[in-house]
């Protein structure tokens, strides 16, 4: 096989996993806020109507109805996340034998945000924030 065709097939495998990532992350990030909307109107059940964006437009829905789609859009969005890890684990596997890696030294289990670096470089951020306000709050009563 010619190396530069091989180089290109690998290269645009790597950026459908990437994208198929982004998308993934995209759709954890709407399961997140469906969480967040379902919390809200379950702590506000006396409300009976509230108003529900749809693009550009506001329209003003039962709480119950707004329940049920956010469920629905839940489970969707659930149900491509699961489409989503399967076809990252496939092309996942396939680009492993394209570069001659062995396929046993891969773990295709997609990453939960709590043990990601990004999570954890996040909460090491934070930490060094309220550590710098504590020494700094320390310093000005000092004086």
């Amino acid at each position: 096989m010619d190396p530069v065709k091989r180089i290109v097939e690998v290269e645009l495998l790597k950026e459908e996993i990437t994208t198929q990532k982004q998308a993934l992350s995209s759709f954890n990030s709407k399961l997140q806020v469906n969480q967040q909307a379902l919390d809200y109107l379950d702590c506000n059940d006396d409300i009976p109507k509230l108003w529900m964006n749809f693009g550009t437009m506001f329209i003003k829905f039962p709480n119950q109805k707004i329940q049920t789609l956010l469920k629905a859009d839940s489970a969707d969005s659930q149900k491509n996340m699961k489409r989503l890890e399967k076809e990252i684990a496939e092309k996942t596997r396939e680009l492993r034998k394209k570069e001659g890696k062995s396929i046993a030294q891969c773990n295709f289990e997609h990453p939960k945000p709590w043990n990601s670096p990004i999570f954890f470089e996040a909460e090491f951020n934070y930490f060094m924030m309220l550590a710098q306000l504590v020494i700094s709050l320390l310093f000005s009563c000092a004086y």
